[in-house]
């Protein structure tokens, strides 16, 4: 698993509950007083100053909104309570008791009027529906998770923050709250890395669940990570040459693109090879102008013009990973590039050689690198949006036998034995023509380090991710590789 953490589905995450409670012997009541202590002092500076408006639901996560809203009354906040009626849990009615030991005032939610508030400064703490809901969401909650959005578009001092999920949250759902915070509870969700929040958006309150022990009883042929950010010690780590190294033990690859008028990118991806130390490297071009573009820019490159025979090159053989792709018109070759990859070494198949997939014999050494659109070509779909192809992202990457990386601002990995792995990285300096060609050159560099997909891709997305710091808007994607170098 390489130190990255488990993602339950809502599904996962209800019986995980049920299982902390029957067979740990854990009362819900102690686990929601554990949720809210965990909320409260995660964000009781953050929100000083706001009135409390506590909007709970009839269930559980109603439960936790109980206590979080006691604590901030405890604290010195102004509150006011909001329960819907409906059969509450014996842990739900032990906190409504508590409450009303205080001068909190508590109503039923009917009362709810979202223009009584629209002038002041409050935090609506969303406790209206957990994990556990059906969609369609009924009318008598869809109509105060509106009034929710309602209050926050019209006044820009209201902030909301949804326990454990959005209400109304679902690939589905027409109706749901819109958060400016999340704090999940319990265990970090799949459904959850597709909201649009950033990362400082979000907090996780851990409580003490035996998530692992729990997934080792789960007989599912599925399973769903998080990529865990390696520190820079660790980036500069895996790039460091050994002493004693020489050109081959600091990774051979072969690359395959740069169709006229479109060098530059089999450049970029070459050149971000050799700054992070990569030995020695091969182009094989049908471009006689990238060839001599490339020479001329630096003349110490190998290129050759790819023909039938360069299936038998001596460089292509030696190499620990061939990436094909970037700059490459598929139409204008003349070869099956199939015959360029051998079994017993790693494949990248990027930009204009994604199409290939469905051409050639597929293996567990071979990722794939679409975006969503070369995705949905692939499978010949069309998808809205990355959650909309996840199901097919699982099925072909199993089916195919081969590793998938959905690209994006949510990064998917999907292998052919079921793991699922997921990296958030929004980072619009990367928007610029050439990032692309700069990510398959890292990939490719650290796949031929590690010989390990997930590793490689782990470290290749998050060494484009520390580009962030860039403090220049718009840097072009010579100087993001020259920040690279010098971060790293």
């Amino acid at each position: 698993m390489n130190g990255n953490k488990f993602l339950l589905t809502y599904e996962e995450s209800r019986s995980l509950d049920q299982f902390t409670i029957t067979e740990k012997k854990i009362p819900s009541s102690i686990l929601m007083g554990m949720a809210g202590v965990s909320i409260f002092q995660e964000y009781r500076e953050k929100f000083s100053g706001k009135k409390i408006l506590c909007l709970c639901g009839s269930g559980n996560n109603g439960g936790d909104g109980l206590i979080l809203s006691h604590l901030f009354f405890q604290a010195g906040f102004s509150v006011e309570v909001f329960v819907k009626k409906g059969n509450h849990s014996l842990a739900f009615q032990f906190y409504r008791k508590l409450l009303s030991r205080t001068f909190i005032p508590v109503s039923n939610i009917e009362t709810f009027h979202p223009n009584y508030y629209i002038q002041e400064n409050v935090l609506i703490i969303d406790a209206l529906l957990g994990t556990g809901f059906q969609t369609p969401v009924k009318e008598d909650i869809a109509q105060y998770i509106r009034a929710i959005n309602y209050l926050k578009k019209k006044n820009s001092l209201c902030q909301v923050l949804s326990l454990d999920t959005p209400s109304g949250y679902s690939p589905d759902s027409q109706v749901q709250v819109h958060p400016d915070y999340l704090a999940e509870i319990g265990s970090k969700k799949m459904e959850t890395l597709f909201l649009r929040l950033e990362e400082n958006q979000i907090s996780f309150h851990p409580i003490g669940f035996s998530i692992e022990e729990f997934i080792s009883l789960q007989k599912t042929n599925v399973r769903f990570f998080q990529f865990e950010k390696p520190k820079r010690e660790e980036l500069v780590s895996i790039t460091k040459r050994k002493n004693d190294s020489h050109k081959y033990l600091n990774s051979a690859i072969s690359f395959i693109g740069g169709s006229e008028g479109m060098s530059g990118a089999i450049y970029l991806a070459i050149k971000m090879f050799h700054r992070l130390g990569g030995g020695i490297s091969k182009l094989f071009t049908h471009s006689t102008v990238t060839r001599n573009l490339i020479l001329k820019e630096d003349p110490s490159f190998m290129v050759d013009i790819i023909s039938s025979s360069s299936v038998h090159d001596k460089f292509l053989h030696k190499s620990e990973v061939v990436l094909i792709g970037p700059g490459l018109r598929i139409e204008e070759l003349k070869i099956s590039l199939s015959e360029m990859i051998r079994m017993d070494s790693f494949a990248i198949l990027d930009a204009g050689a994604i199409s290939l997939a469905n051409e050639m014999e597929l293996n567990e050494k071979i990722i794939l690198t679409p975006h969503l659109g070369e995705f949905g070509a692939l499978v010949g779909k069309k998808f809205q949006n990355q959650r909309d192809a996840l199901n097919d992202l699982i099925k072909f990457s199993r089916t195919k036998n081969v590793n998938v990386l959905l690209k994006g601002s949510l990064n998917i990995l999907a292998l052919p034995n079921g793991e699922i792995y997921f990296a958030k990285t929004p980072n619009p300096i990367l928007a610029v023509m050439g990032t692309g060609d700069l990510f398959a050159g890292a990939l490719a560099f650290f796949l031929a380090r590690t010989k390990d997909v997930t590793l490689a891709t782990r470290y290749a997305i998050y060494l484009l991710y520390r580009t962030r710091k860039i403090e220049k808007k718009y840097p072009t994607s010579i100087e993001i590789l020259n920040y690279i170098g010098e971060e790293l």
